[in-house]
């Protein structure tokens, strides 16, 4: 079975009623919460506060992290770079862009010494490519960081919402075994992409998938609430093989009720793993 994660701070009260940051105060405490309820891995919140004030920027800080994932015996799978979607590689002038890149290289420096693999940059909402000058502004920002983060051993993966055509020609124009996708389940219907023909086109870059459910064309809604076609996408992933982890980066319940939700959606993505590879298992030996 695929190893299953969660994004960092989802098994924390919310920050400022933001469904999404870094839990300074409890990032420790997380750990042993994952490890307690079945979770293997997480992805880590490198948002703007953790950027200016985290543990990921001293040797203090990567110490203490290092420790707590060897005694919990839970991994930081990846690094989920929101700062860059905040102060994205596009729309930006060369002094400015330069200033972002160097941003990037310190992290990779810091995740080659924490001993993380990955980091995601998301290139959505307010980071998205929106014309030609972004795409190309995008491809050239890549060539120029990739090799430097495989030189140090990390892989980087993308988000983005592009027509999932227009994404597999974004890839090959890059094209570098460092360049990997991280795929969302919910942001892909939210999109109106068509979950099964968007896997096929993107798999052989699939490096980790977030577990999340939305609305065509709205907002992140509790697992099994939207119009996420998720018998698709786990299916699909089990016949192409594809043996990732799966983050649970849904949407929170009710405030003070963290850790029961997380274990409710835990056992949703367990279900649908079970089902779907099991399936996919039935039909190898049939065929």
């Amino acid at each position: 079975m695929n190893p299953i994660g969660i994004m960092q701070g989802r098994l924390s009260p919310p920050i400022d009623g933001r469904i999404q940051a870094f839990p300074s105060h409890t990032w420790r405490q997380e750990f042993a919460v994952a490890a307690d309820l079945g979770f293997s891995c997480l992805d880590w919140v490198y948002d703007t506060a953790a950027h200016y004030d985290g543990p990921l920027l001293t040797e203090e800080g990567i110490a203490e992290i290092r420790r707590i994932s060897e005694r919990t015996r839970v991994e930081v799978y990846s690094i989920c770079g929101d700062y860059f979607r905040d102060f994205p590689l596009v729309r930006a002038d060369a002094r400015t862009l330069d200033a972002r890149l160097q941003d990037l290289r310190l992290l990779i420096i810091q995740c080659r010494a924490a001993a993380i693999g990955r980091i995601m940059i998301p290139f959505v909402d307010s980071a998205s490519i929106l014309s030609d000058d972004d795409f190309h502004q995008a491809v050239a920002a890549l060539q120029s960081i990739l090799p430097f983060a495989e030189a140090h051993g990390v892989v980087i993966t993308l988000e983005t919402s592009l027509e999932p055509v227009r994404y597999r020609h974004f890839l090959e124009c890059v094209n570098h075994p460092a360049l990997r996708v991280t795929y969302d389940i919910g942001d892909c219907v939210s999109l109106g992409h068509d979950t099964m023909s968007e896997i096929e086109l993107l798999a052989q870059w699939i490096e980790s998938v977030h577990v999340k459910d939305r609305l065509r064309g709205g907002v992140t809604v509790p697992l099994g609430e939207g119009d996420a076609d998720f018998a698709a996408a786990f299916s699909t992933l089990a016949r192409l093989r594809y043996t990732g982890p799966f983050i649970l980066q849904a949407a929170r319940g009710e405030m003070g009720a963290e850790i029961e939700t997380v274990r409710q959606y835990l056992q949703f993505v367990r279900r649908l793993l079970t089902v779907a590879y099991e399936d996919a298992e039935g039909l190898r030996h049939l065929a």
